[in-house]
């Protein structure tokens, strides 16, 4: 595997936990439980 082809699958992941990160904050906006725990998880990925 290249480095272009690491970055790439790299790039994904990212994409893939943008998307969590948002639907977490949007259900904290609708008054849902706060996961702690999920938020720490999300900031050390990040």
């Amino acid at each position: 595997m290249n480095s272009i082809e690491i970055m790439v699958k790299e790039h994904d992941n990212i994409l893939r936990m943008l998307k969590v990160v948002r639907k977490a904050c949007f259900g904290v906006l609708k008054g849902q439980a706060i996961n702690y725990e999920d938020f720490y998880n999300m900031i050390d990925f990040i």
